[in-house]
């Protein structure tokens, strides 16, 4: 019997999102992940005082000749008030235009940034991220916790050697 291939990671767009997402939004110290981290032991949420933003792959398209691909995302931005039972509105809709307008300034919006992804993938370049939506409230539960969401475009394509061509 012969060993099994051993899988090969590829960045994917939700793993690209959140690595260009922590590097804007570390001056704010919000915190970016797939799983919305709920309250410690001592019922503190770790990102209650920055807020997090929750990325989720929604479509987009991946080109059939070259490895870039238009991915489209969800955005739930996530806020909280320790203590306090009344969702704080104003928090979540500041990270979301805090995203917004970073994507407009082009004092620090690298328009081919390389992302640093997990260990053992690939890094990417970001080309392209925008916005398509306006941010708008969204359910969320439990009711103390506000949570805004809109979808953007980000366009991308792993780096290393995750592809090959053959004449």
């Amino acid at each position: 019997m012969t060993a099994p291939t051993p899988l090969v990671l590829r960045a994917n767009a939700e793993l690209v999102v959140m690595a260009f997402l922590r590097a804007r939004l570390a001056a704010y110290d919000t915190a970016v992940g797939a799983v919305l981290q709920g309250p410690d032991e001592q019922g503190t949420i770790q990102w209650g005082n920055a807020g997090f933003v929750q990325p989720t792959s929604i479509g987009g398209t991946i080109d059939p000749n070259v490895p870039i691909r238009t991915s489209v995302v969800s955005l739930d931005v996530w806020a909280a008030n320790q203590g306090s039972k009344r969702p704080p509105w104003g928090k979540a809709f500041a990270v979301a235009e805090t995203i917004i307008a970073a994507t407009y300034d082009t004092a620090t919006y690298d328009t081919h940034a390389v992302v640093t992804l997990p260990a053992g993938y690939p890094n990417a370049r970001v080309t392209g991220f925008w916005v398509n939506t306006e941010p708008s409230r969204r359910p969320s539960d439990p009711s103390d916790f506000a949570r805004v969401g809109f979808d953007a475009t980000v366009v991308w394509h792993g780096l290393g050697s995750t592809w090959t061509v053959t004449p």
